[in-house]
């Protein structure tokens, strides 16, 4: 796996200390925080196999009314149950084990001795089709409705984006039009926005000069 955590193949093993350390209290902090954030762990088993779990945990305190509403505890275990088949891993969980917690309530330095199990467990699940649960789970009902939230949004603010433009538009077109109704036949002005079109396609003085310096000007520059 890459890491201090030791899984040989087909052997359990029930608890297993995975190191001692001191937490400071900005360690306290810093987990603490994560724990609010509700972070979580990612590894990968030896052929890229992932594996995810929570660090924390967080409980309210509703029966206390002097104390901390909420107290935040850190795992100090974690659990693995891998399956295989033949002598290949099929499968690999990780469970963090909520009854091995440290309480990380108040920022104060600790001593913490973070431990681990293994368990292996034969399975009939083929090597091939080991992949297919994390394809399960990237098409899970709770993805598929954010997806569709995504979707009904993006439609939603572009029809208003249209309808408010189309309201403009017609705003603007309707005054022209107006202007036009009541204003002098003989004389043909081009008011509001008919005035792109002069403005676009009218040509410039001293054509001739014009384009002979932006030509000259172009070669230059691609020398």
């Amino acid at each position: 796996m890459g890491s201090l955590y030791e899984l040989k193949f087909r052997e359990n093993n029930a608890k297993e200390i995975l190191c001692e350390t001191r937490l400071s209290q900005d360690q306290v902090a810093s987990f603490r925080n994560a724990v609010i954030d509700d972070f979580y762990f990612q590894m990968y088993y030896d052929d890229d196999l992932p594996l995810w779990g929570f660090i924390g945990k967080s409980e309210e305190q509703t029966w206390m009314p002097n104390e901390e509403k909420i107290k935040y505890y850190l795992f100090k275990h974690v659990r693995f149950d891998v399956l295989y088949n033949d002598n290949q891993v099929i499968e690999i969980s990780a469970f963090s084990d909520p009854d091995y917690t440290v309480d990380i309530t108040e920022d104060v330095d600790m001593d913490v001795t973070f431990t681990y199990s293994v368990f292996w467990n034969a399975t009939s699940a083929l090597f091939e089709t080991r992949m297919d649960r994390y394809s399960r789970a990237a098409l899970h009902a709770i993805n598929q409705k954010i997806h569709w939230f995504s979707f009904i949004n993006s439609v939603v603010i572009t029809l208003l984006l249209m309808a408010l433009l189309t309201v403009f538009f017609m705003r603007h077109l309707k005054n022209d039009l107006r202007k036009c109704s009541s204003g002098d036949e003989e004389e043909e002005k081009e008011i509001g926005w008919k005035h792109i079109h002069g403005d676009a396609f009218s040509c410039p003085q001293n054509m001739s000069l014009f384009c002979a310096v932006l030509g000259t000007g172009t070669q230059l520059l691609t020398l």
